[in-house]
């Protein structure tokens, strides 16, 4: 599993020639894997490889890049903003997909390279874990983004690790917003509190 803060790594599969045996060391002895068994994983890594998508690249046959607005709530106050702003997060859920739409829309895509999700906050949807599997099930995305202002430590930090877990071979990338340090950012996004609530989430 790989998680990024400022920027985000692929792991390539290694080819391994027929009849050989891979062997590593652990803390616990050396762990041999057959070449069968090698070849199995390598083929499932590049299913997710960003590399697969290179001739829909070159012919722009089919989209790529997929950026989803899960939601148009926020706990911020930013005036810079075109998302509707909102203290509720109740506020505007009757305009947001349900699972069964995105799960639609999921299936109506084929594999996708990048990913991005956008909004609004993102983890004000208590649903986002199920969300990253579905898109992660259908359209196995390289790379999956979740900005955030950094707000909600604790959800984000669970949101997170549920979907690290449940995601294990897309790249997870975190991005959190700052506009200024201290004080100026708080001001820039009239939200008291916000930056140390965001250094918390970076810690």
């Amino acid at each position: 599993r790989q998680m990024c803060i400022r920027d985000s790594f692929t792991v390539l599969p290694v080819r391994v020639p027929r009849g050989r045996c891979i062997r590593r060391r652990s803390r616990t002895g050396t762990i041999r894997c057959s070449a069968a068994h090698s070849r199995t994983g390598a083929r499932a890594a590049m299913r997710y490889s960003p590399f697969r998508h290179l001739p829909s690249v070159i012919s722009h046959s089919r989209p790529v890049h997929l950026t989803y607005f899960v939601t148009r709530r926020c706990n911020s106050r930013c005036p810079f903003c075109f998302s509707l702003r909102s203290s509720s997060v109740r506020e505007h859920a009757g305009s947001e997909l349900t699972l069964e739409e995105i799960d639609r829309t999921a299936r109506s895509l084929r594999n996708l390279l990048w990913l991005a999700f956008s909004g609004g906050e993102i983890h004000l949807r208590q649903d986002l874990p199920e969300i990253a599997r579905t898109f992660y099930r259908h359209n196995r995305p390289a790379i999956m983004l979740f900005p955030t202002n950094g707000m909600l430590p604790e959800l984000i930090y669970q949101h997170i690790q549920d979907i690290l877990k449940s995601c294990p071979r897309s790249t997870i990338v975190v991005k959190l917003s700052i506009d200024g340090v201290g004080p100026a950012h708080d001001a820039l996004r009239e939200t008291p509190g916000s930056f140390e609530r965001t250094m918390q989430t970076y810690d």
